[in-house]
């Protein structure tokens, strides 16, 4: 193999990110470079940036695979865990500054339009409707800053 220590560094990177085993995560990124080579065609770019975006992709496709496997293709829908704040368990609220609380509130009551939007724009939304609900700036990145390090 060619690009060998490329896919040693692509399965550490996601190792590093995902915790998964880096032994298995080597073998997928070997058979995702096999893959690779049978499709790639000069013209697509350089076979190095072909070669990464494919054995990520894969890597990708096979930590999911794992979570299907370990925990089921899913929820029935986002109504299975976002029932609000009566019953939603009680250990998602521990913890959580009042501000925070009062974030989670706000988007667990209008999950439907947050879960079909990207993470950027949801932020965005997010800090205009606490904004419109008087807080300054200061508190609306605290309470934000707080919900996030509660969940990472």
């Amino acid at each position: 193999m060619d690009h060998l220590n490329l896919l040693r560094k692509i399965a550490w990177t996601f190792h590093k990110k995902t915790r998964e085993n880096w032994d298995d995560l080597f073998q997928e990124a070997a058979l995702a470079y096999l893959q690779a080579l049978d499709t790639y065609t000069p013209e697509k770019g350089a076979i190095s940036t072909y070669v990464w975006r494919s054995i990520w992709n894969h890597l990708e496709d096979y930590r999911c695979q794992l979570q299907r496997k370990y925990y089921g293709n899913g929820l029935e829908s986002y109504e299975d865990v976002f029932r609000y704040e009566t019953e939603t368990p009680e250990f998602y609220w521990e913890g959580l500054t009042e501000d925070a609380c009062e974030i989670a509130k706000l988007v667990l009551k209008s999950y439907k339009k947050f879960a079909s939007m990207p993470s950027y724009q949801a932020y965005h939304r997010v800090r205009k409707m606490m904004a419109a609900r008087g807080w300054d700036e200061t508190k609306i990145e605290k309470g934000i800053a707080d919900l996030e390090a509660a969940f990472s």
